[in-house]
Formats: structure tokens, sequence, C-alpha cells
């Protein structure tokens, strides 16, 4: 408060920046009495759009408050940066999997954390569609940090009519952001030669 009365009753809100792509979700958070020349620490969940990159991005904040008559008054909104970290990503490292028809076989997926936040507790899944099947679609590949990799040894079968060729699978990597949250990461392709 670098007014020069304290403030009564005092909230601060957190105002969304035009079409910046942080988004608050708890806009508003009571403080109480403010008195002159103190300071606090406001803290705000926020959803992040799709479409942001690593970088700042604006938001607003404004205090509202009972002056010394009782009135209710709003301070004017100051722009502030949030700093967004770059989309998660990943990508299979391995060599394409090879496998002959009929066989059923556990392969070894490397997958590569090519984004700017370790993935916590990181499980990469693989989408299986005819003619293959899995008895064991899931692997746990641990902490991943930027640039560090993880090994999935996934189940993969082929049934005996499958036709020689190039496939593709979908894979995906499960894990926990640095805020806590549950994040799936977009669909990697497998390759898969029979």
């Amino acid at each position: 408060n670098a007014g020069i009365e304290d403030g009564k009753k005092a909230t601060v809100r957190m105002i969304r920046d035009g079409t910046s792509p942080v988004i608050p979700m708890d806009s508003t958070v009571y403080l109480g009495d403010f008195p002159v020349n103190s300071s606090v620490t406001c803290r705000y969940r926020v959803s992040i759009s799709g479409e942001a990159h690593n970088a700042s991005y604006p938001a607003g904040a404004a205090v509202t408050y009972q002056n010394r008559y009782g009135e209710t008054v709003t301070t004017a909104t100051e722009t502030f940066g949030i700093p967004v970290s770059g989309k998660p990503g990943f990508r299979i490292v391995s060599e394409p999997v090879s496998i002959s028809p009929g066989t059923d076989q556990l392969v070894m997926v490397r997958f590569l954390n090519t984004g700017d936040q370790t993935a916590r507790g990181a499980e990469a899944h693989i989408t299986v569609v005819d003619p293959f099947t899995s008895s064991d679609s899931g692997a746990y590949l641990g902490d991943l940090r930027p640039g560090e990799t993880g090994s999935a040894d996934l189940r993969l079968a082929a049934a005996g009519d499958t036709r020689p060729g190039d496939y593709q699978l979908d894979t995906e990597v499960r894990f926990r952001d640095a805020l806590d949250t549950s994040q799936v990461s977009d669909p990697i392709r497998l390759n898969v030669t029979v």
C-alpha cells in the first residue's frame, strides 16, 4: 500500500489483460485491513490457453477497499507479467519397432522430454488398433527433466494374418507438472514394421 491511507475490507482482483492466454480462475483475494506501507503476497489459480508458448504474458491487478469515510474505492489497474513455460513435449528417439505376424513381444520405446519443464511421475501408454493388440499397454518412465529420456517396455502383438508393411500407432505420455496438475502429451507416433 503506497497510498496515503489505510484500506479496510480490502480485496485484490486479478484481471485478464485483453486476449492474454493467462486466464484467472480465482480472481479475488480478501485482505481485510491493508495499512499504509504494508505489502501482501496473493496467490491465484490461472488457466493457460493452448496457444501460449514460452513467454511472459500481461495480467492486471486492482485493489478495492473502504477509505476512512466508509466509501468503497477501487485503484487503477496495475499491469504485471506472468512467465509461462513452453508446452510440454515428447518425442520417440528409439528405432522403429519390428514385429512378425502372429507374435507377441515386449518392445522398448524411448521417449525424450523436449519441453522446458520436468515431467513428474511420467507414464507412457500405447493405443493399439487392429491388427495389433496389447496385454500391457502402459509403462512407468519416472521423473523426466528437460532433455532426459525414459524407456518404456510395452507388450505388442500382431495378428497372424497381418500384412507386411509399415504401420503407425499412437502413444502418449501422462505426467504431473510443477503445480502437480495431471497432464497428457499430444499423440506421439510410433513406427511399427511388420
